[in-house]
């Protein structure tokens, strides 16, 4: 009988292979597994991205040269996590929530471009934040499908709503060389006052619930237990505190920038670009068994990734850590009109002294096969992001005082002025970005408006329209946010120091050339967006008298396209304030 030699070498030289690689495996793997039994794992992380697929574009001055600098972009993301992930054996790819709603991928895509990313990055996980359940469950059932990574919060409860049922876990739990690490996620129970989830979809307590599943994993014997959380940083901070067990909180919602020197002292302007952490990356909380809790977060749109280095111990406690948000940068160079060189940023530590930087931004190239997904996603969109609608001769800015919220409010104004409107009302949190100065497009007016919200005609007392105003500063109070609310056709004062009932102080309404106060008796003409009219933001007085008002249809969105284009001049003016926060 002939023998197969060529069989048989082949198969020799499989095993030969197979025997090298355990080997190197079981190498690897000792490094990872100390004598001592500790255990490392790094997470990367990200929150509250809003759909910003593309770099943001930051301008600042330096030494009397203006820059402009990309931070961020999912290529650059995604490049940023595939290198640290090549030197990290073990790792988590985390996204705080509020992966979705901010710019026109979302207008046109509803998610799917942020998950089809997401899922190309290798995310092992995301909780669900308040704006992911803009377009109502269905919606989110949806990016479930899509998504290769489980969506997790621990505290939404789905079983009365069918179609999100299976779809969102209270956990996961990964297992590297034999080390279990659970991740539980948690979302606000504010989503229902500022999203749209529907009414079968609703929002546990945290801290309770939290605390049921940390005992659950814990007499399962999960002693490395994350929290990825949509609450804020503060609400973490009292979650770090309350409950026993946790070793890591991930967090997201309050966009809140972390780092080294934080607070006031910690404000970099030596370089033009100002970066103020509110707390240290990690901060370190001491939880109510003693235990080490760390805290992160990566601000906002990934411009930074949060890296964060983790070492446990046999028993599953922290013993050490490490890490620093890496601002997530690529070209920087001069501003048009800057006749000072063209200088842009090569290597991958930024060179302070050519550009102007703090230590803390990482250059990273652009990773191409994310780069060439992405393009596909953003090629129909060029046709309505470059028409030019207006000109800005200054950046306008938001905060509570002007700004691109308080042109809105003047634009619903002006738009339903033949229904005979006197007041109108936008909220803070629906305005989602700064108008940078020079040509004002379609592309900046969708980013500032992405909701799609139509304007909503409502005829109100004016007690109820002074507890409108109190009511939305209280939803801000209780979210730990500057109290206010842009507002057109009214003047009024807030005492953000006073008692709920109490804070608007010298509400007056403008008739013809002058402001008269507003008598609670009399009835006021109001034009809200409809999100506000159903009870969004915490205006309960508003749900209430909903049906007897009327929707119009408009979208507010292209309500101010057409007002801006209809700007003397086409240049944009700021209106005149028209609230005011006394200080405390």
């Amino acid at each position: 009988m002939r023998r197969n030699t060529g069989r048989s070498k082949g198969m020799k030289k499989c095993f030969l292979v197979l025997f090298f690689l355990l080997l190197a495996y079981a190498g690897h793997a000792s490094e990872a597994v100390t004598p001592d039994g500790s255990f490392n794992l790094t997470i990367l992380h990200v929150n509250d991205t809003h759909s910003h697929l593309d770099p943001s574009i930051v301008d600042y001055s330096c030494r009397n040269r203006d820059y402009r600098a990309e931070l961020g972009g999912f290529a650059r993301l995604a490049k940023a996590v595939k290198d640290l992930r090549r030197q990290e054996r073990h790792s988590l790819f985390l996204h705080g929530g509020d992966m979705v709603q901010g710019t026109l991928y979302f207008t046109k895509y509803e998610g799917r471009a942020d998950v089809d990313l997401f899922n190309a990055m290798g995310l092992d996980a995301a909780t669900l934040g308040n704006h992911d359940f803009d377009r109502g469950a269905e919606a989110v059932a949806k990016l479930a499908d899509a998504a290769v990574f489980p969506l997790i919060s621990a505290n939404v409860n789905t079983s009365k709503a069918p179609v999100l049922g299976g779809k969102i876990r209270p956990y996961v739990i990964r297992t590297f060389d034999g080390h279990p690490v659970a991740v539980i996620g948690a979302t606000t129970t504010s989503a229902p006052a500022v999203s749209s989830p529907g009414g079968l979809v609703s929002f546990e307590r945290i801290i309770p619930r939290i605390a049921e599943v940390v005992r659950e994993l814990r007499e399962k014997g999960i002693d490395k237990i994350i929290l990825l959380t949509h609450i804020g940083y503060h609400e973490d901070l009292r979650l770090a505190r309350t409950v026993p067990g946790i070793d890591v909180i991930v967090g997201g919602h309050s966009h809140t920038l972390l780092g080294q020197p934080a607070g006031p002292q910690g404000r970099d302007t030596r370089y033009g670009m100002p970066f103020q952490p509110e707390g240290d990356y990690p901060t370190v909380v001491r939880g109510p068994d003693g235990g080490t809790v760390l805290i992160v977060q990566a601000w906002e749109w990934g411009k930074v990734l949060g890296y964060l280095d983790v070492t446990f111990d046999e028993g599953g406690k922290i013993t050490s850590w490490k890490g620093r948000p890496l601002i997530v940068v690529g070209d920087v160079r001069p501003k048009k009109g800057d006749q000072s060189g063209n200088v842009a940023v090569a290597g991958t530590a930024i060179d302070g002294a050519d550009v102007c930087l703090p230590a803390w931004p990482v250059r990273f190239a652009e990773d191409p096969a994310i780069r060439d997904r992405l393009a596909r996603y953003r090629e129909p969109l060029e046709g309505i992001t470059h028409v030019r609608l207006a000109t800005a001769l200054k950046p306008i800015r938001r905060g509570l005082k002007g700004g691109p919220g308080a042109l809105v409010a003047e634009s619903l104004l002006w738009k339903t002025r033949h229904l005979k409107t006197e007041v109108a009302l936008q909220n803070m949190g629906g305005i989602r970005c700064d108008i940078p100065a020079g040509d004002i497009t379609a592309r900046t007016v969708y980013e500032l408006l992405p909701f799609g919200n139509t304007l909503y005609i409502l005829d109100l007392k004016g007690y109820q329209l002074r507890d409108t105003l109190e009511e939305i500063i209280q939803n801000r109070i209780q979210g730990n946010r500057t109290p206010g609310v842009h507002a057109a056709g009214v003047q009024f004062k807030i005492d953000s120091r006073a008692s709920f009932g109490k804070r608007v102080l010298e509400l007056k309404i403008r008739k013809g050339n002058r402001f008269v106060p507003v008598k609670l008796a009399n009835t006021y003409r109001l034009v809200v967006q409809n999100y506000l009219a159903r009870g969004g933001d915490g205006c309960k007085t508003l749900k209430r008298i909903f049906r007897f008002g009327y929707d119009t249809g408009f979208v507010d969105a292209l309500v101010f396209m057409e007002y801006l284009r209809q700007m003397p001049g086409g240049v944009v003016i700021e209106p005149p304030v028209s609230v005011t926060l006394l200080k405390d």
